[in-house]
């Protein structure tokens, strides 16, 4: 009886190892699903939502900067969600930082570090709109003659040209991935020291591929509108950026004409400026700069302008530590770092409040090394740092929402922002990319 179920025994093992039940097995272990832990965020990607020459990575970490996972987004519309294993309390803070490597000669890196989140600021997730960006691009070498004004150039959504040895050169987008209707360049022609006798002329050309000169005959002086401006510091020439569009969905994708751009002058007392304009479009926004402030807004500006007397500041140690001083009020603050040599630029975006930003880690196999190495080692250079407060945003919660998780331009939700701005490396605020848009403001 023993020598029997030593027998039965073994017929069992050897009916278990057989090639059909090892693959009945393996197949059992394949279809048994690996629990990737909890979802902290989930992300939803339109189709084409970056060009084929650009990669985007977005990267969880905790909120010392740590690890905790990574995904590279696919270039389909997808749902992307990133998971840690542990259990993740609603009010713990984590940080997201989205990597953009863009291909041309050599690699761009543009990163955007969003800190002092938690999971009740983003339960839904993360929504991103389709973004126009250029599929065909034309160029510009257009003869002039006797243009002899201080200004004479065309910038807006997809194009720029300036004037160079008498011909006004540059490029335009002539095909737009979403089918964009913005095919029309505004082309401004003025001296901005001097607002009588039709200074300020313009053109709106919708067929600049079939145009090969250009001269006075060209442009218009009709619905132009001198505005004053008047503000409380008189050694200051404040930097006005006057964007028009031309409809609702335009303005919805930040795809705007500038109509100008210059330095206002000052006319009798230092504190009083004036500019001119074309008054052509439904709608318009603006951004008025000076060394330490910009204000921006819809419509056009006001008349009178309060420069705010308060300052910021920020420092970045061998450490890497990364801190920041804000001001009361101001609910978000952004800090700049860069690597010029690598073509890298990282933009910190926090709650207002905070002092400590979070660096986060870079993990292998994402970057080229010598980009990886330049921020996990902290070769980065301090370029400036900023508060802004937004007119409708109570808190860093309501620029989440509004902004960031509906893809939205602030200016839907918030008509005006101020900034504070202190900048280590120029004597104006630098532009900043309102990301995911490729629209930059100062």
């Amino acid at each position: 009886m023993k020598n029997l179920k030593l027998l039965l025994l073994l017929s069992l093992v050897l009916y278990s190892c057989s090639s059909d039940n090892l693959v009945v097995e393996e197949q059992i272990i394949e279809e048994t699903p690996v629990n990737p832990g909890e979802e902290i965020v989930s992300i939803e990607f339109p189709d084409k939502f970056i060009p084929n020459n650009q990669k985007f990575h977005v990267i969880l970490s905790d909120n010392k900067g740590k690890l905790i996972d990574v995904k590279t987004h696919s270039k389909n519309k997808e749902n992307l969600k990133l998971f840690m294993k542990e259990n993740f309390e609603e009010s713990i803070q984590f940080t997201l930082t989205f990597i953009e490597v863009s291909k041309y000669n050599s690699s761009l890196y543009n990163i955007y570090v969003y800190s002092n989140l938690t999971k009740s600021m983003l339960e839904g997730g993360i929504f991103f709109q389709p973004k126009p960006f250029s599929l065909e691009a034309g160029f510009v070498n257009l003869e002039t003659e006797g243009l002899d004004y201080h200004i004479l150039n065309a910038s807006g959504y997809g194009y720029s040209m300036v004037k160079i040895s008498d011909k006004l050169s540059g490029h335009y987008t002539s095909n737009f991935n979403n089918n964009l209707d913005f095919n029309n360049i505004f082309i401004k022609y003025y001296d901005p020291s001097d607002i009588n006798n039709n200074r300020y002329k313009w053109n709106f050309i919708n067929n600049i591929s079939e145009v090969n000169l250009l001269d006075e005959n060209d442009f218009r002086t009709d619905e132009v509108e001198i505005r004053h401006l008047e503000t409380n510091v008189p050694s200051e020439l404040p930097l006005l950026e006057l964007y028009g569009y031309e409809n609702d969905i335009l303005f919805n994708q930040i795809a705007g004409h500038k109509i100008y751009s210059a330095n206002v002058p000052a006319f009798g007392f230092g504190s009083n400026h004036y500019y001119s304009y074309a008054n052509i479009f439904p709608k318009t926004s603006y951004s008025l700069c000076f060394s330490n402030y910009s204000l921006f807004g819809i419509g056009i500006p006001p008349t009178n302008i309060e420069v705010p007397d308060k300052t910021i500041s920020s420092t970045f140690s061998e450490n890497d530590k990364l801190t920041f001083s804000g001001t009361e009020g101001f609910e978000v603050g952004r800090v700049r770092l860069d690597n010029s040599a690598l073509n890298l630029n990282i933009e910190f975006i926090f709650d207002g409040e905070t002092t400590d930003v979070i660096i986060p880690e870079i993990p292998d196999n994402l970057l080229e090394d010598n980009v990886k190495n330049a921020i996990n080692s902290g070769q980065l250079r301090l370029v400036q740092v900023i508060a802004e407060n937004y007119e409708n945003f109570n808190d860093y919660d309501d620029y989440i929402e509004n902004v960031l998780k509906i893809s939205s331009p602030f200016y839907i939700k918030s008509p005006k922002r101020e900034r504070i701005c202190k900048s280590y490396i120029s004597n104006l605020i630098l532009p900043i990319f309102e990301f995911p848009h490729l629209e930059r403001f100062r």
